[in-house]
């Protein structure tokens, strides 16, 4: 394994979209498998092929791309809008974070409207898409003791991101919603609906078209 790394400052993840974007177009040998991080991006090479004559020049080339980077520049993406509801037992911890952040559930739930996230990373679990940029205010750490399980279309946040777990899982982040929609299908194409450098605004919905677009959902 070798790994880009661009650092730690506030156009890293921006640069981690760019080089991304980039890999396509370099057609990789299929024994070298490309991992996205928050600043970084690794490169698994298939034990096989470790002692390959191209891998350093390959390596030289991708690092010219990485270099080469404008950080600045515009970046392409897909905009999602997720539905996403916050009444009763769907904001598990809505509570316990109005009450952390001093502010009231619903001061909570609208400035979590009121963003644009950006997806950093998807990881964890297949169409797990870490979503930056929420607001200062309700950020919380995650919680002490995870939950052993989550329902799947949970919507948690800690620190400066959310995310929605995309199938029924355990899971540590404070829940404040659920949303109907599904997030991983191997049989889509691309099977995460939300990818790296995506855009995410929230819409709020009511509990009866919650069931509604769950009833849609499994069908």
């Amino acid at each position: 394994m070798f790994l880009i790394d661009f650092g730690e400052d506030e156009f890293a993840n921006q640069k981690v979209g760019h080089f991304w974007n980039r890999l396509d177009k370099l057609r990789l040998p299929a024994w070298v498998h490309p991992v996205p991080g928050v600043t970084s991006v690794g490169f698994l090479i298939d034990d096989y092929f470790v002692g390959e004559p191209t891998l350093p020049g390959l390596q030289n080339d991708l690092l010219r791309c990485a270099q080469s980077l404008n950080a600045k520049a515009k970046i392409s993406y897909r905009q999602h809008i997720i539905p996403v509801c916050y009444d009763g037992e769907m904001g598990l911890d809505l509570e316990s974070v109005a009450q952390a952040t001093g502010l009231t559930k619903e001061e909570v739930i609208q400035r979590h409207l009121s963003v644009r996230y950006t997806a950093e990373l998807v990881g964890f679990l297949p169409g797990f898409a870490y979503l930056g940029g929420l607001d200062s205010r309700i950020q919380i750490p995650r919680r002490s003791i995870p939950r052993a399980v989550l329902p799947a279309g949970s919507l948690g946040i800690a620190g400066n991101q959310c995310a929605i777990y995309p199938q029924s899982s355990p899971g540590g982040w404070n829940i404040i919603g659920r949303s109907p929609l599904c997030l991983f299908d191997p049989m889509r194409n691309p099977p995460c609906l939300i990818g790296l450098t995506d855009r995410v605004e929230f819409r709020r919905i009511s509990e009866k078209e919650f069931t509604l677009l769950w009833k849609q959902r499994s069908k």
